[in-house]
């Protein structure tokens, strides 16, 4: 099945993400969570084009077939 990437912006708990994830590895697909930023414990400051970097450089050492992202964001 497909490699799936699920991206969280500002929030760690996320629950539609990790129930997702849960529903997209039940059906037998290979998903990979990542939490950007997690809220209140970093600065609330908007992304430095580093953070991009490393986002970025972490989703194409998974080699995804689709990205998903959470709407949910503090910017």
């Amino acid at each position: 099945m497909s490699k799936i990437a699920l991206v969280s912006m500002y929030n760690y708990p996320s629950m539609p993400v990790r129930l997702l994830h849960g529903e997209l590895k039940s059906k037998g697909h290979q998903p990979v969570s990542f939490f950007f930023k997690r809220h209140r414990m970093d600065r609330m400051g908007p992304p430095t084009a580093h953070e991009y970097d490393l986002l970025h450089e972490a989703i194409v050492a998974q080699d995804p077939l689709y990205v998903g992202l959470s709407m949910r964001s503090t910017f």
